[in-house]
C-alpha cells in the first residue's frame, strides 16, 4: 500500500495508511485526480503526496475537497485532489498579443510560476512562428493549450507529479502481455458513428473546407459547419480540433490488469495477448486503484 503525506500550514506530515486509493488520468484532460479514504480524522490539508515503497512520489497535488464521515462504524476522511495541472487550470491569466511565440516563452509565462517543470527531452518548437491572440477570461492551461494546438498540433500533458510535455506524448513504449505489464481481460471497441469527415468553417462570405481524407476513404460522409463568430481559437484550428476530438474512442481497447500501471498516459502501447500481438497505439486513459486488498488497473488504449 502507499504511504501518504499531508501539507499544510504546520509543514510536512505523515497521514494514516488508507483504506483505499484512486489515481485517475486521462489524455486531454488537464489534470489528474487521487480520491483517498482514511480510517481515521486527519488534520485539514492543503496539499497531499503519494509515495510507493521506495519513496518514489506517484502524485502530488492540491486537496480540493476533504470530507469526515461518521457512523456507527467509526470516522472516515476521504480526501479529494487534483495535481500541478489544476493551478494553471484554475488560475485566469493576462490578456496577451503573442507575436512569434516559442514555447520556452508560453512556459515562462503561464507555467514556470506554479512549479510546474518543463520535460527537457520533448522534442517540439524552440524558434517562435505566427501570431496568437490570448483574449479575457483564459485560464493560464488554456493559453498553453491554444499554443501547443495551433504550433505543433498537439494536446499538452501536465503529469500528477507536475511535468509538462508539449508534445502530450512521452517517450518509451510500454508492453502490455509479453512478458510486460500482466494482462486480466481485454476488450476491443470500433466506432464509426460520429467520426466527421469535413467541417465547413465559415468567416462572413469566406468558407473553407477542412477533410479528414481516411474519413472519407472509409466511406463516412458527416459534416459539421463552424462559424468564426463562435471560435475561441481561430477558426481553423477550431475545426482542426472538432475533426480529431471526432476521431477520439474510434479504435480503443480496454486492459485490465492486476497490477498498478503508474503514470503512463501519453506514452506508445503495443498488446500481445491470446496469439495477436498489436502495437500503434497510446495509452489515453489509466484508472489505478490500491486497497488492502492489493493493486488493481485499468487501462484504455486508442490509435491516434
Amino acid at each position: 500500500m502507499l504511504k501518504f503525506v499531508g501539507i499544510n500550514g504546520s509543514g510536512l506530515f505523515d497521514l494514516p495508511e488508507a483504506v483505499k486509493a484512486v489515481m485517475n488520468s486521462e489524455y486531454g484532460v488537464p489534470a489528474d485526480d487521487m480520491t483517498v479514504t482514511f480510517p481515521r480524522t486527519i488534520p485539514l490539508l492543503w496539499r497531499i503526496l503519494a509515495v510507493d515503497e521506495n519513496g518514489d512520489v506517484l502524485f502530488e497535488g492540491l486537496a480540493d475537497e476533504q470530507v469526515e464521515n461518521v457512523s456507527a462504524n467509526g470516522v472516515t476522511v476521504t480526501v479529494y485532489a487534483r495535481s500541478p495541472a489544476a493551478l494553471p487550470l484554475d488560475n485566469e491569466c493576462e490578456p496577451a498579443d503573442y507575436y512569434y511565440p516559442s514555447i520556452d516563452i508560453i512556459f515562462e509565462k503561464h507555467l514556470r510560476q506554479f512549479g510546474i517543470k518543463l520535460d527537457e527531452d520533448s522534442e517540439c518548437l524552440s524558434e517562435g512562428c505566427g501570431e496568437m491572440n490570448i483574449g479575457r477570461g483564459v485560464s493560464h492551461y488554456g493559453a498553453v493549450k491554444r499554443f501547443c494546438s495551433a504550433f505543433l498540433g498537439a494536446v499538452p500533458r501536465i503529469s500528477r507529479t507536475g511535468v509538462f510535455y508539449p508534445n502530450g506524448r512521452r517517450e518509451g513504449l510500454i508492453v502490455f502481455g509479453d512478458g510486460g505489464i500482466p494482462i486480466s481481460t481485454l476488450s476491443r471497441r470500433s466506432r464509426r458513428y460520429g467520426k466527421l469527415s469535413s467541417v465547413i468553417a465559415i468567416d462572413g462570405d469566406s468558407t473553407i473546407i477542412v477533410r479528414d481524407s481516411d474519413a472519407e476513404a472509409q466511406g463516412i460522409l458527416c459534416e459539421r459547419r463552424m462559424y468564426l463568430s463562435d471560435s475561441r481559437t481561430g477558426f481553423l484550428c477550431d475545426a482542426d480540433d472538432m475533426l480529431a476530438a471526432s476521431k477520439r474512442g474510434c479504435e480503443l481497447l480496454d486492459i485490465s490488469s492486476p497490477e498498478a500501471v503508474g503514470d503512463i498516459v501519453g506514452c506508445s502501447a503495443s498488446v500481445a495477448f491470446d496469439g495477436s500481438n498489436e502495437s500503434g497505439y497510446t495509452v489515453v486513459k489509466t484508472r489505478c486503484v490500491y486497497s488492502a486488498d492489493g493493486e488493481q488497473s485499468f487501462v484504455r488504449l486508442e490509435k491516434l
